[in-house]
């Protein structure tokens, strides 16, 4: 029985890559809101 193909090999190396990040985008991803750090600081 044949194999269903939906990527290619190339698609699914682009889908599972490291993902390669400058400064800017590492301190997007990275950073907390103020909602977040004040719910970090209580504990919770």
């Amino acid at each position: 029985m044949a194999r269903l193909t939906i990527l290619t090999q190339q698609e699914i190396d682009t889908l599972y890559a490291i993902p390669s990040l400058d400064d800017e985008k590492r301190s997007f991803l990275f950073s907390l809101d103020e909602i977040d750090r004040a719910i970090l600081d209580t504990g919770v």
